[in-house]
């Protein structure tokens, strides 16, 4: 806290401000139910405010129950004491049914003449070289950090005269107004940038972002006709091989998977949609080399001595997330089987129903192996780039299809390997899908500028908040009352004179004694 005051100020304590700090009562959980008298515990203070009296407990208290001098009024400030919401303080702003605090939880009456609302928003305001507040700095234990009455009464105050006070927190208030107006549209940018890669994946898959491009290629040839081709050489491969394995009396090898093409699976009731012309429906297994489950080893191995294995969790928004890794025994048998090539599409096969069906490309240079939750495709280049493929399982279709098909068990879904063979891919052109995904990466790069920006500009809101809190607390947020009386030639009552009449009253008030009883004692 400054050692200099603006002129009018003064410092003092909470407990100097106040007419008295007390704790609330224990062992009333015998009395909770569904009526009665509102109960205050830490949990309804835990954002700074108090819960809606809807959502605090109540008590069905005896006609006299030893506590009740902790009945809470408008005006008053509830202090947490205990526990991880040390510190938190709530300003009863508004008039309450009968209500009491826990044991937990200190009472704050001020005394009249000090402004509820600008003590309050002191209490919640960090330390000018610390996140948390003074209150929290001097909370003490190991485990379970607790306030005591006399740390509650020692809080510093910085205290203006009353009619600035309001001024104070008026500003404060319409200033944090607009600032939280500015995070709440901040924070509906991220949604909105979800919706908007949907978007760009939808129009890329039916055709709708490169309808431009096409009308400036006429003579690419028809993915219907390189996929005739391509069945033609796989055939030609293999008929090659058989021949030699023939002449050189070895065993003919086994015919591959894709020389034949697989039906794709579209459940019912939904059809087709329309794609351009040169475009052409197949399943996954027409456009793939190689599909493989990963390896089930557990990871076990240091990092300096393992090898990383992707997990689902390494597959974060249609991206591989490197962030948080798990190691295996460099030493693993077949560990060579599962290692990644670059250009590979991770697909999550097992989970929770929305997790299934996460889809990202390896696009790394790190050696690494995947494990057996996770399904490896390999496209073949020659007809299907796999950052087209991986766009189209992540688009809104192939996440619609992937979960209409998946079976459920009792905890987990599921979509195997042959399932996944079977799902419907409009294939483009291989130009085009190049195409496609150059202007996919262009947009989700606008899309991760946009994220940062306002990432950023999140950060700098909430340095706003603890800016205009700090220039509210050194006077500098609204013109001082000795300002304003010099301007009008008037007098005023600085803090000090005030601070020294409210201590006279109340000296001269009847003393009550408001310490909290050790014990309960219940009339019968």
């Amino acid at each position: 806290m400054s050692e200099t005051l603006p002129e009018g100020w003064a410092f003092t304590t909470l407990g100097d401000l106040s007419m008295y700090v007390t704790s609330g009562s224990r062992d009333w959980s015998q009395f909770y139910s569904d009526h009665g008298a509102l109960f205050i515990r830490t949990q309804d203070i835990n954002q700074n405010r108090l819960a809606s009296v809807d959502e605090i407990a109540r008590v069905d208290l005896p006609k006299q129950t030893e506590g009740k001098r902790t009945l809470v009024r408008q005006g008053d400030l509830l202090i947490t004491i205990t526990g991880a919401n040390v510190g938190k303080c709530a300003h009863v702003d508004i008039p309450l049914p009968e209500a009491y605090v826990s044991q937990s939880v200190a009472l704050v009456r001020l005394a009249k003449g000090f402004s509820g609302r600008f003590v309050h928003r002191q209490l919640i305001s960090p330390g000018s070289d610390d996140e948390h507040t003074p209150l929290q700095q001097s909370a003490y234990g190991v485990g379970r950090p607790v306030l005591n009455l006399d740390n509650v009464r020692d809080a510093p105050i910085v205290l203006a005269p009353f009619s600035e006070q309001d001024r104070i927190v008026a500003k404060i208030e319409k200033l944090l107004s607009e600032v939280d107006s500015a995070r709440n549209n901040l924070s509906r940018v991220p949604a909105i940038l979800k919706r908007f890669r949907q978007a760009v994946l939808a129009a890329a898959c039916s055709g709708r972002l490169t309808e431009d491009w096409r009308e400036g290629q006429p003579s690419v040839k028809s993915a219907t006709e390189l996929l005739g081709c391509l069945l033609s050489d796989r055939t030609q491969v293999y008929e090659d091989q058989c021949r030699d394995a023939q002449t050189k009396c070895q065993h003919v090898p086994k015919q591959p998977d894709n020389l034949r093409r697989v039906n794709f699976v579209l459940p019912e009731p939904v059809t087709l949609y329309d794609i351009p012309e040169t475009w052409t429906w197949v399943s996954v297994h027409d456009v793939i080399s190689f599909v493989q489950y990963g390896t089930s080893v557990k990871s076990d191995a240091a990092h300096d001595k393992g090898v990383p294995i992707l997990r689902m969790g390494n597959i974060q928004d249609g991206r591989i997330d490197l962030t948080s890794l798990k190691y295996i025994s460099r030493e693993t048998e077949n560990l060579s089987e599962f290692t990644l090539t670059k250009g590979d599409i991770l697909f999550n096969r097992t989970n929770s129903p929305e997790l299934v069906g996460k889809t990202a490309v390896y696009d790394t240079d790190l050696q690494a192996v995947f494990a057996s939750y996770l399904i490896r495709l390999r496209c073949d280049e020659r007809i299907a780039r796999s950052s087209y493929v991986a766009s189209w399982i992540s688009s809104p279709w192939g996440r619609w299809w992937a979960r209409t098909v998946r079976t459920d068990g009792v905890s987990q879904s599921n979509i195997n390997a042959s399932i996944l063979r079977t799902m419907p891919l409009p294939l483009p052109p291989i130009q085009e899908q190049e195409e496609i995904a150059q202007r996919i990466d262009a947009s989700f790069k606008l899309a991760d500028t946009v994220e940062e920006y306002v990432s950023a500009a999140t950060v700098r809101s909430d340095e706003l908040t603890q800016s205009i809190l700090a220039k509210a607390f050194r006077g500098e947020l609204v013109p001082t009352e000795a300002e304003l009386a010099r301007r009008e030639g008037r007098e005023y009552e600085p803090a000090s004179v005030l601070l020294e009449r409210i201590k006279k009253e109340r000296s001269e008030a009847p003393k009550i004694d408001r310490r909290p009883r050790k014990t309960m004692q219940v009339a019968h």
